[in-house]
């Protein structure tokens, strides 16, 4: 069975949320590892065979702070043998809405992964709707 793991930034615990509701969704595919970003090492990444990175937008469009480290790694890493997906939480208020999303998805791409999809984008409340829409997007992993 392939490995995935998760690795998310959280400070009010929303993205976890989204995090290991992911993982409920994909483990019958994949032996699924969730990684709180203060505990990621490159070799967590280097581990896996699909790279799945949550984490919100804060401010006007600024990575949320505990994935910071995680997006220094990956921007002096090899990771072209590795499948890569990217979710993150946002508010649609603001201009640059899951900017984090965007900047994830440069950085591990310009790492050489392959991005399996588009990144999954939730608005404001992780609720049914959002619950629904992460189900489809997981399905496609």
């Amino acid at each position: 069975m392939e490995r995935a793991v998760i690795i998310y930034g959280s400070v009010t615990g929303a993205t976890e949320e989204i995090a290991y509701a992911l993982a409920d969704e994909i483990n019958d595919r994949y032996k699924t590892r969730i990684v709180n970003a203060l505990d990621a090492t490159p070799e967590t990444m280097t581990r896996a065979d699909l790279i799945i990175l949550g984490a919100s937008t804060w401010g006007v469009g600024n990575l949320q702070m505990d994935m910071i480290p995680v997006y220094e790694y990956i921007s002096g890493m090899d990771l072209s043998s590795k499948r890569a997906a990217v979710f993150g939480k946002g508010d649609s208020e603001y201009k640059k809405f899951c900017y984090a999303v965007i900047m994830l998805e440069k950085v591990i791409k310009k790492a050489g992964a392959q991005l399996v999809q588009k990144g999954f984008r939730c608005d404001k409340h992780f609720d049914e709707a959002a619950m629904h829409g992460l189900k489809q997007w997981a399905s496609c992993l």
